[in-house]
């Protein structure tokens, strides 16, 4: 696929590849060079809160699971409901990128 640099050094990723990686405005991206190729990666971008709040859910669940009050997360899904559902109650948003599999807080 061909895309034209214009003149205020920007080009467009075509719908197609915008369908097909499930992109959207706001999408974050690690832009690169290497061996004079342009490389574009969708990236997830995570505020400071929410990782501090990832690690605050995981170290809970890893003090109860040792004192067996409660079992593990059946898949990483369920940590992440947990910790969505958490960030809701205390008023963090959180909001997707890409596919949605990836929140970024704000």
């Amino acid at each position: 696929m061909i895309v034209e640099l214009n003149k205020d050094a920007l080009i467009s990723i075509p719908q197609e590849i915008v369908d097909v990686l499930g992109l959207h405005e706001g999408s974050a991206f690690d832009l690169s060079v290497q061996d004079k190729k342009i490389i574009l990666s969708p990236r997830a971008v995570y505020s400071q809160t929410y990782i501090d709040k990832l690690r605050s859910v995981i170290d809970e669940h890893r003090g109860a699971i040792e004192c067996g009050e409660k079992g593990t997360f059946e898949d990483v899904d369920e940590l992440f409901s947990e910790l969505d559902a958490r960030c809701k109650e205390q008023g963090i948003e959180v909001i997707a990128l890409g596919d949605g599999s990836e929140p970024q807080g704000i």
